[in-house]
């Protein structure tokens, strides 16, 4: 009986160490993975196009996306510029003009 026990407990010391190597290289694993999405070249400078006359008014962060609300001046044409900020590139744009009767 005593060999047995001594068995069990010698079987779950191991993995235990074994279960803590694990956590252990994850946890180096995700780090190198930061380490190298962080230092990281980036996408440098993005230049975002806006109509003629108009001037960003409002900006909003949501889901690696930008979204540049702006206004033209004097005209009221209003519109939304789209900016994938993983990739580093206008990915849509959105125009709102009064409609003509």
């Amino acid at each position: 009986m005593s060999a047995l026990l001594k068995t069990l407990v010698i079987g779950m010391g191991v993995l235990i160490v074994l279960g803590m190597g694990g956590v252990a290289y994850g946890i180096y694993a995700n780090m190198q993975r930061l380490q190298e999405s962080a230092s990281g070249d980036g996408w440098g400078e993005v230049v975002v196009e806006l109509p003629a006359g108009a001037r960003v008014t409002d900006m909003e962060a949501a889901d690696d996306m930008l979204y540049l609300h702006h206004q033209r001046a004097g005209t009221g044409g209003d519109g939304v510029v789209v900016v994938d900020t993983q990739r580093g590139r206008v990915v849509g744009r959105l125009r709102f003009e009064a409609a003509t009767e």
